[in-house]
Formats: structure tokens, C-alpha cells, sequence
């Protein structure tokens, strides 16, 4: 709301308009009710004032009278106008302090997860995604609305790839092996959460070999020890306190579970290697 549109005070233009066209009719009434005394004397007599204010400026005097209880009206409501303006102008600038104040606990919490983590965090493209169209106008939204922000699908999506594979039992498909560390890379990607490679980080390389044609292909992987189900474990606590930050419930534990009987398959198979041309 823009401050012109604060400032506009109708009341206020009442009032004068009211105090302006009441002082110009009691003049009228006043001369009109003067010039119409036949004979002009100077007395000060009780009664000649008598007759003057009680009869002569009677009319005069009582639609003076009658402006200002209007006047009184006009000055309430004006007052209340005003009370009005600054409740907004103050609902405002807290909008304003409360949302800088959340994006600063925001970065905050990214920060102690970069310290945390062996990853990277862009706060503020996360922030933006997960609190989309956070401040207009007229709104500051200060939690998650998935109505606005898809950001936790990122690993809901995932949850029901994981609670899929649970139910296929002990069957171990090497496609979905694969299509996990696809994932990974998804969400390296696209969550601005990024693993870099230092400490528990490993690289690693999957391997994909056409021997009819002898054609090889590396795609470089970054695993925590090693491991899909411990890099899974560690996108997910972060996203975990993302989500706790944000009012939104994300709970990964029950399905991370299927993970553990893919996590050696593509080692098996010697899938996953340590180097390019292994």
C-alpha cells in the first residue's frame, strides 16, 4: 500500500468544508437578519441584547450551533483515520523487519549445515524456492506453502521411489540401482545443495559398457563412503532441517531403509568403480 493512498483523508476535507460553509452561512443569515431591523440603534440595554441574540441573530445562532457537533463527528473519525494509517504504516515495517529477519536465520541455518555437512548451500536460491513470493505488497509468508513452492517434492518423489522398491521384497533390480544415483544427481543439481568432495566424500564412477560395440561410458559420481544409502541419509537430514525451518513435516527414515539391499549391487556387478577405464 503506497503511502499516498495512506496519507488521503477524506474526513479531514469534511471537517474544513463543514467549518468554511457554516461561518459563510452565518454571516449571510446574520446580515440578512441585521438589514431586516427596521430601526438601528446602539444599545446595550438587557433588553435590547435580549432581543438581538433571541430574536434578531436566533436563526444565525442556532445553525452555528448546529455545525458543531458535526464538526465534533468529523474530528472523531478523523482522529480514528488516523489511528487507522499508523496501524498500517506500523503492520508494514514489521512485514518488512520480519522478513529480513527471516532470510537472516535462513542463511544462519545454512550455514551451520555447511559446517556441519560436507556440502555447499545456496541459501538464497533455496530461500526463494522455498518460500516463494515470500514478500508483495501486501503479504510476507513466513513458512512453507506447497501451493507456492514444490521444493520438498524434491524428496517426496523420491520417498515414493524408495517406498517402491521396498515392496518388491528381495528382488534387486540393477535399473533401479542406477536410477538412485540418477536421482542424486537430480537433486545435486537442482536443490542447491551440492556435495563436495572433501573428507567422507568420495569420487566415484559408474560404469556403462555396450560390449557388442566396445563403447564405455563413465559418469562421475560423488558418494559418502562410498555409499548410495549414506549419501541418500545425508541429503536427507539436511533437507530434514530445511523442512523443520520451513513449518513442513519430512520424515525419511522408514523408507530409506530399502535402500541398504541396493546399496552393494552395482559393486557386485563392478558398476561402480574407482577410476575412468577401470
Amino acid at each position: 500500500m503506497n503511502s499516498q493512498k495512506l496519507n488521503k483523508d477524506p474526513y479531514e476535507k469534511l471537517f474544513w468544508g463543514t467549518v468554511i460553509i457554516s461561518i459563510f452561512a452565518f454571516l449571510t443569515l446574520s446580515t440578512t437578519a441585521i438589514s431586516s431591523i427596521k430601526s438601528h440603534e446602539i444599545c446595550f440595554s438587557y433588553q435590547c441584547l435580549n432581543f438581538f441574540f433571541s430574536e434578531v441573530m436566533l436563526v444565525p445562532l442556532t445553525s452555528l450551533a448546529a455545525t458543531l457537533p458535526i464538526c465534533a463527528i468529523f474530528l472523531t473519525l478523523h482522529k480514528s483515520q488516523q489511528t487507522k494509517i499508523q496501524i498500517i504504516q506500523s503492520s508494514n515495517q514489521n512485514k518488512t523487519a520480519n522478513f529480513f529477519m527471516h532470510r537472516r536465520e535462513f542463511a544462519e541455518l545454512c550455514k551451520k549445515i555447511e559446517e556441519k555437512y560436507p556440502v555447499t548451500v545456496n541459501w538464497q536460491e533455496i530461500y526463494n524456492r522455498i518460500f516463494f513470493n515470500n514478500i508483495n505488497d501486501e503479504k510476507v509468508n513466513l513458512s512453507y506453502d506447497s501451493s507456492l513452492s514444490d521444493y520438498f517434492s524434491l524428496g517426496e518423489n523420491c520417498l515414493k521411489l524408495f517406498n517402491r522398491l521396498s515392496e518388491m521384497n528381495a528382488k534387486v533390480d540393477t535399473s533401479d540401482a542406477i536410477g538412485l544415483l540418477h536421482e542424486l544427481n537430480r537433486i545435486d543439481s537442482t536443490s542447491g545443495i551440492k556435495l563436495q568432495l572433501s573428507g567422507s566424500v568420495n569420487k566415484l564412477y559408474l560404469k556403462d559398457e555396450m560390449a557388442d560395440i566396445g563403447i564405455k561410458h563413465y559418469m562421475p559420481l560423488k558418494l559418502v563412503n562410498g555409499s548410495i544409502t549414506q549419501t541418500w541419509e545425508l541429503y536427507f537430514d539436511i533437507i530434514k532441517e530445511l523442512a523443520f525451518f520451513a513449518g513442513a513435516t519430512f520424515d525419511y527414515e522408514e523408507s530409506i531403509n530399502a535402500l541398504r539391499r541396493y546399496n552393494y549391487v552395482l559393486y557386485q556387478e563392478g558398476r561402480i568403480v574407482k577410476n575412468e577405464g577401470d
